[in-house]
């Protein structure tokens, strides 16, 4: 009997000391860990914010971007429309006067000086019109680049958004985990 109840104080001593109050080291130790994690965390929000902040700036610069590329498609489309505006008009007067030939301009001239400032005329008008033709031609790839551009550019501003958007949401968790802290 002195053994069971030498053994039953032990056995009911063990638990006492191990619920036993935390010395003031134990305390200090864990308040040195729990600061090292708040100061790794703030670390954490410090480039998170640096990372969102760039990813905004990024976002902008693309949207400015998309802005110009915009611009410049507007501006080229506004430049065909114009020039196949004067070649249509050009064609509709062709057809209403009829198509001057050169039997019409030498047999409609009264005067060789007449005749060669119908030529030249002529030759410009010509001229003019294959360079309009030509321009149109060389418009239709840059709307084309510009459109790819501004694309490229929305790309660029969406992967940002979502970019700005998860750093914003780590973040959020980060400073929850550090007022719980």
């Amino acid at each position: 009997l002195t053994v069971l109840a030498a053994a039953l104080a032990i056995s009911l001593g063990a638990p006492a000391m191990a619920f036993a109050e935390p010395t003031a080291a134990d305390k200090q130790a864990e308040a040195e860990t729990a600061l090292a994690s708040l100061n790794a965390m703030q670390d954490t929000l410090n480039k998170a914010s640096d990372d969102y902040f760039t990813a905004l700036d990024e976002l902008e610069a693309a949207q400015a971007s998309m802005e110009d590329a915009q611009a410049r498609i507007d501006e080229a489309n506004e430049q065909i429309t114009e020039l196949q505006g004067k070649l249509g008009d050009r064609a509709n007067s062709m057809y209403r006067s009829g198509n001057l030939s050169f039997i019409d301009l030498l047999l409609g001239s009264a005067t060789f000086e007449e005749f060669t400032t119908n030529w030249e005329l002529l030759n410009r008008m010509n001229q003019n019109d294959a360079d309009m033709v030509q321009q149109t031609k060389d418009l239709r790839p840059q709307v084309e680049d510009e459109k790819a551009e501004y694309a490229r550019q929305e790309a660029i501003a969406s992967e940002k958004t979502d970019e700005a958007k998860r750093i914003k949401e780590e973040a959020e968790t980060t400073v929850a985990t550090m007022q719980e802290t």
